[in-house]
């Protein structure tokens, strides 16, 4: 319930990217995701979703869990039932969590929708960050990035953004390694991919490099899966790990074999 990632989007170079507090593994909002890419995909397609997103702003918040809100985010929360006449409605919950509740209830559907989001950018380097969920409108390719790495990194865009500077979430410099890019799934593969998911929450972390492939065996077979065909699958449905993934899966599995 807790599991805590980002969510966003990059259009013409530039991410917009927000904080997700709940249910942010592949099962829940990794298949969420997919599944309205692939939708919009059949409707419209990338130049409406571009549109969209390059029309979304950074809100600003604070921990005042009574400060008045933009009126565009009013209207937000209120399809969530979150606020009334412009200020929080929920005891104790400054707008920054309930405008984060509203991106773990609704996801980039909603972003859009809205035309706003949480610039979380900075929460990728933030070691509680355990997934991310980026949709790249230039590459069509949604990426899936892996939290609570165990070491500095040089794999995906927020390796790139910690090398190059400070990242700054909650105003406090991060100083962990950032969450790793560990697949690229193509816009036009995505039904196909959904069906990997449940595999993609076993494997994930050993295409992180953060277990070992013994360690991924032992919990499939708690799942009552058989983790080789739970690759095969992966496979077989085109999952495109990156090639650092795909090689520490192999070493991994042969350590096991």
């Amino acid at each position: 319930m807790g599991t805590k990632g980002i969510v966003g989007v990059v259009s013409n170079g530039t991410l917009k990217a927000s904080f997700s507090m709940l249910d942010s593994h592949p099962c829940r909002l990794g298949v969420r995701f997919a599944g309205f890419l692939a939708d919009a995909m059949a409707s419209g397609g990338v130049p409406r979703l571009r549109g969209l997103a390059d029309a979304m702003a950074p809100v600003p918040w604070n921990d005042d869990a009574y400060q008045p809100m933009p009126e565009a985010m009013v209207r937000s929360l209120a399809l969530a039932g979150l606020v009334h006449d412009g200020r929080i409605e929920v005891e104790g919950y400054s707008p920054f969590l309930c405008m984060a509740g509203f991106v773990s209830a609704h996801g980039l559907p909603g972003m859009l929708r809205a035309g706003w989001y949480i610039d979380a950018g900075g929460y990728a380097a933030n070691p509680e960050c355990e997934w991310g969920w980026i949709a790249d409108l230039d590459e069509g390719v949604l990426e899936v990035h892996r939290g609570r790495a165990v070491d500095f990194h040089g794999e995906g865009r927020f390796a790139e953004a910690f090398r190059a500077g400070p990242m700054v979430w909650y105003g406090e410099e991060m100083e962990d390694p950032p969450i790793r890019l560990i697949a690229r799934i193509p816009f036009g593969r995505l039904r196909e991919a959904i069906d990997g998911f449940t595999a993609l929450d076993i494997f994930a972390d050993v295409a992180a490099g953060r277990w070992s492939m013994p360690m991924a065996k032992e919990l499939a077979e708690d799942l009552e899966e058989d983790w080789d065909a739970q690759l095969e699958k992966l496979d077989a449905i085109g999952w495109m790990w990156t090639a650092e993934s795909r090689a520490r899966i192999g070493e991994a599995r042969g350590i096991a074999a």
